[in-house]
């Protein structure tokens, strides 16, 4: 149907020959067809309407509509059958599932509509949230539902924002205090807090750079950058720490820079040779790894050994230690 997406409620074991059922479904469908991403001129692949304008122009007086003449309430079942023999009905044998011991009482049932193209995640969300209030606020027992095989994605477009945001913490606190732990010094820690924030809001401003998309992927690579662009900077607030307190913030920056700069940039460039081969594919997974850790390696690089030392030469703690403890801190880096 020219790009429109298929979609279908699902309705359970409910009285289909009842006056009531018959009339909570066509009004849930019209609410349906009513939404704004329902495209209206399309229609619904509706068997049950469908199914009372078979029996009503077939004559037959076992057929027994509701006095208002808009319901089929007596001879439902046999209609059906007779109905799913003809050539208009043979469509519908795949939207209707009976009871395999009677072979007449419907288990479940399926009405299709179309949704119109949706293009942005905001639209999607949008058609998905609004599909469900429909039929949430069905009367039949047991409750309908609606669904489509693209619903999937558009759950993960509702929900990717507040998870992301949740692993990026929960990474961010667990990171922290494995910090806390390591770095001693409450400054060191909320510099390397610091230093963390900034590389995220990086990280989440490359994706745009990148025209990447936050997915499921994208979303995951974020949250194992916490671990990673780390160790860029805890070596060298280690480091740093473990200098003697005699000496000034630029002497100490100079002595870890010398120390921890050429193993921190080795570890950077052995990264980024480990995923250039990933730049060449063709798969956009793989492309979008590639983009992401490249970002991750430049980011976390120039922020641990360009800003980070910065920052320590202007006002890096000093951590006062006794011979000992300086000479273990030194052997444990």
């Amino acid at each position: 149907h020219g790009g429109r997406i298929p979609t279908a409620v699902y309705i359970g074991n409910v009285n289909y020959s009842s006056y009531e059922v018959q009339e909570e479904i066509d009004r849930l469908l019209d609410e349906i067809l009513a939404l704004p991403s329902i495209d209206e001129d399309l229609g619904a692949d509706d068997w049950l309407t469908d199914l009372r304008t078979f029996a009503n122009s077939s004559g037959n007086p076992a057929y027994v509509f509701s006095n208002d003449g808009k319901y089929l309430i007596g001879g439902f079942s046999a209609a059906l059958q007779a109905y799913l023999q003809q050539p208009d009905g043979v469509r519908y044998e795949d939207d209707i599932i009976f009871d395999p011991n009677d072979n007449t009482t419907i288990i479940y049932s399926r009405i299709g509509a179309q949704h119109n193209l949706l293009v942005t995640a905001a639209e999607q969300v949008d058609a998905l949230i609004e599909t469900q209030d429909v039929v949430e606020e069905s009367s039949l027992n047991p409750k309908p539902f609606v669904a489509s095989f693209t619903y999937q994605f558009y759950d993960l477009n509702r929900i990717i924002v507040p998870e992301t945001v949740q692993g990026l913490l929960f990474a961010l606190v667990a990171v922290l205090i494995i910090c806390s732990v390591m770095l001693v010094h409450p400054l060191s820690v909320f510099i390397c807090a610091i230093l963390l924030g900034m590389i995220i809001v990086n990280l989440l401003g490359s994706l745009f750079w990148w025209t990447i998309d936050l997915n499921s992927v994208s979303a995951i690579n974020l949250t194992m950058a916490i671990g990673l662009v780390i160790d860029y900077s805890a070596h060298v607030l280690h480091f740093f720490g473990t200098q003697p307190s005699s000496k000034s913030k630029k002497e100490r920056v100079i002595l870890t820079m010398q120390e921890m700069g050429p193993p921190v940039l080795l570890g950077a460039c052995t990264t980024f040779l480990g995923v250039i081969p990933l730049g060449f594919a063709s798969n956009t997974i793989f492309r979008t790894f590639f983009r992401q850790f490249v970002t991750i390696v430049f980011v976390g690089c120039s922020h641990g050994l360009v800003l980070l030392p910065v920052m320590l030469a202007r006002f890096g703690p000093t951590i006062e230690r006794s011979s000992d403890e300086k000479s273990k801190a030194a052997a444990v880096v």
